[in-house]
């Protein structure tokens, strides 16, 4: 049975952008047509056996979408509102410190998108520059 890595909280805190931004803008392994679990309570994790876990979590992606022989992915909400990833060492390989990077920037993409358009502002454009950072330009929503 595979060890869960502990992980220190991601500055993530909004369960729904988590859930938009892990089915839509990162790559998975597996089976097409990913879904992601959102849950209001924790859920049970599934080792690649199959097997239940003692790990839980509001925000679960099944083994199948997460590669060969691969565990449940999982986001637990702390004590601080924000998530905190369960990843086991064998998927780490795959789901480690560069992908989690990568999420908390797409995340803040999205949460940044969003606090834009409450502001009034609607994305005009958003590009991936060379060194991987996103310019994107807003403008006054009705032109003003």
């Amino acid at each position: 049975m595979s060890k869960y890595l502990t992980i220190d909280e991601l500055n993530i805190d909004n369960q729904d952008m988590l859930v938009a931004t892990l089915q839509n803008d990162l790559k998975f392994f597996g089976e097409k047509g990913l879904v992601v679990e959102s849950h209001a309570v924790p859920m049970t994790l599934f080792d690649w056996h199959g097997k239940a876990r003692p790990e839980q979590a509001e925000v679960v992606i099944r083994r199948q979408f997460v590669g060969p022989a691969a565990n449940d992915l999982g986001f637990v909400r702390g004590e601080s509102g924000n998530f905190r990833p369960i990843i086991s060492a064998a998927d780490n390989f795959n789901y480690g410190p560069t992908w989690r990077d990568e999420l908390s920037q797409k995340y803040g993409e999205r949460k940044y998108e969003q606090d834009m358009y409450q502001s009034g502002f609607q994305l005009d454009s958003k590009e991936i520059q060379q060194d991987g950072t996103t310019a994107m330009t807003f403008s006054r929503m009705g032109g003003f």
